[in-house]
């Protein structure tokens, strides 16, 4: 009865053993597994997001801060009424006939070289016109720069506006420091500090 529950127990022994080492000696298969449709897959590298518009042309989803998006330009016909811009950081074309002009954006740039221009309002900041011969103008605000050929009666009250007008101007009253007008003018009142006229 030993001798055969050692046999026995020597076929086990043996069998274990083929099993074990058959085991390790089969390669076994690589499985690779894809995330599915609804698990976000992750990137090794950053890339901008892009989709189509409805016509079919290719739009980008951010935009740089660092763009000056004041080089945006816009035409605009007066058509003989008074304008208002209000817009920021934007170039505007007027033409026609504009019997007055409001600027009440900052940072705009406004030329109307080929306009003809009545009165002008500025009332805000880093404002630059470019222009013929412009009438009465008032500027409430700081940084502005005018040029143009001739301005009317001129009021500024703010502070580092430029005004140049190689035809002349009419009376000018300027409120505010640091201010320079490059104009011949006839009356020129002043209530401030560093101020240039003339």
């Amino acid at each position: 009865m030993r001798t055969r529950a050692r046999s026995l127990a020597a076929a086990l022994a043996l069998v274990s053993a083929l099993l074990v080492a058959g085991c390790s000696a089969v390669p076994q298969p690589i499985v690779t597994r894809l995330p599915s449709d609804g698990a976000p897959a992750a990137s090794a590298t950053p890339s901008a997001s892009a989709s189509s518009s409805a016509s079919g042309t290719p739009t980008t989803s951010a935009r740089s801060s660092s763009t000056p998006s004041s080089s945006v330009e816009d035409a605009d016909d007066c058509g003989g009424q008074a304008r208002t811009i209000t817009a920021s950081d934007r170039t505007i074309v007027l033409t026609g006939q504009c019997p007055l002009v409001r600027i009440e954006g900052n940072a705009v740039a406004v030329d109307a070289r080929g306009a003809s221009v009545g009165a002008v309002s500025v009332a805000g900041d880093r404002i630059a016109l470019t222009a013929e011969a412009i009438g009465d103008t008032t500027v409430d605000g700081n940084d502005a720069s005018l040029e143009v050929s001739s301005v009317g009666a001129l009021t500024i009250r703010g502070d580092r506006n430029a005004v140049t007008a190689p035809g002349g101007g009419g009376d000018v009253v300027v409120s505010g420091n640091d201010n320079t007008v490059t104009a011949a003018v006839s009356n020129v009142t002043v209530d401030g500090q560093r101020n240039r006229i003339g």
